[in-house]
């Protein structure tokens, strides 16, 4: 996707997102300037990445996951979804550290910049061969299964990938070391919270399994 591409979709995504002209034009100067090959995350996205990586390869595996995956998407949808796991924050690449790194709320304007990383991800990847299978699940990352996500995505229509990965993203978030925003919680309080938000945050039976078969065997 060449430059021109890219600024008429981040144009067009803002518009849709009521972003002020700030937010695009910081995010269109960041993404331009720095080519896939030079891409780094900060510390606290690379951490998180590698943990969740993990976990994704651990409920994946699962038999009853598994032949959902291979159902789904094929051969290789097993290491696609290690790679979403990996690569589903790049985008974060556009959003500046001081917001990523912010002790509290954010504000309307920098909450804007945050919802920016995924369609920024999906852009970013469609320029990299070995990310671009993944470019959609990328964007598409940040839905609900009750439809309040970044796209307004629901239930079925949102891709098992995204479903699975909103589990485990949020699992990781929610228990990994403390954050700037928040303090970590136990396994145990992560797996109510998911729970309790099914069906309107999470895929209900994926839901189920994760916590039976998964974090039952995370000491």
């Amino acid at each position: 996707m060449d430059d021109v591409a890219i600024q008429t979709s981040l144009s067009n995504f803002a518009c849709r997102m009521h972003l002020p002209p700030s937010t695009f034009n910081y995010v269109e100067k960041e993404l331009l300037k720095k080519t896939a090959g030079t891409i780094s995350k900060n510390e606290s996205v690379a951490d998180h990445s590698r943990s969740i990586k993990i976990v994704m390869r651990k409920f994946c595996s699962l038999p009853i996951i598994s032949s959902k995956i291979y159902e789904i998407m094929g051969n290789e949808g097993f290491d696609h979804l290690l790679l979403l796991a990996e690569w589903h924050d790049i985008g974060k690449i556009a959003v500046p550290r001081e917001i990523l790194s912010k002790p509290g709320p954010l504000n309307d304007n920098e909450t804007a910049f945050v919802k920016l990383h995924a369609p920024i991800g999906c852009l970013i990847a469609t320029q990299m061969p070995t990310l671009s299978p993944i470019s959609e699940y990328i964007k598409y990352h940040h839905e609900w299964y009750g439809g309040r996500g970044y796209f307004g995505l629901k239930a079925e229509d949102i891709h098992l990938a995204d479903r699975i990965m909103a589990i485990v993203d949020a699992f990781d978030a929610m228990t990994c070391e403390d954050r700037p925003y928040r303090k970590a919680i136990s396994v145990r309080e992560a797996a109510a919270e998911l729970i309790r938000c099914s069906p309107i945050q999470f895929d209900p039976l994926l839901a189920r399994i994760f916590v039976s078969e998964v974090l039952g065997h995370i000491s």
